[in-house]
């Protein structure tokens, strides 16, 4: 599963802080930031990932509803299958490819 969120074109690094802090702390497999300004976190299927995306869906949904830049922040769920490479540690090393990570 993957979680992505936009951000409006100018944010802070406060910002950019809190985004990563929302991955971190669901315990996602890795996130990535590309440009346009948008954070894409990468959530391996198992049977608690459900629970870790509902997490970060919460998570960044307070930030949405924070005064500030982030109130503008959108965000959309993919599923789909994806090549992934990942650490010893279960981490993604790289960002996936497939239906929902990068270009198949």
């Amino acid at each position: 599963m993957v979680l992505v969120a936009r951000v409006p074109f100018g944010f802070e690094v406060e910002g950019h802080h809190a985004m990563v802090a929302a991955f971190e702390a669901a315990r996602a497999e890795g996130w990535w930031f590309g440009n346009p300004a948008t954070f894409e976190g990468f959530f391996v299927a198992d049977r608690t990932a459900g629970e870790r995306v509902a997490a970060c869906e919460r998570a960044l949904d307070a930030l949405r509803a924070s005064p500030g830049p982030l109130s503008e922040l959108t965000v959309t769920r993919r599923e789909g299958q994806c090549v992934a490479h990942f650490d010893w540690r279960g981490r993604l090393k790289e960002r996936p490819l497939g239906a929902c990570g990068g270009a198949p």
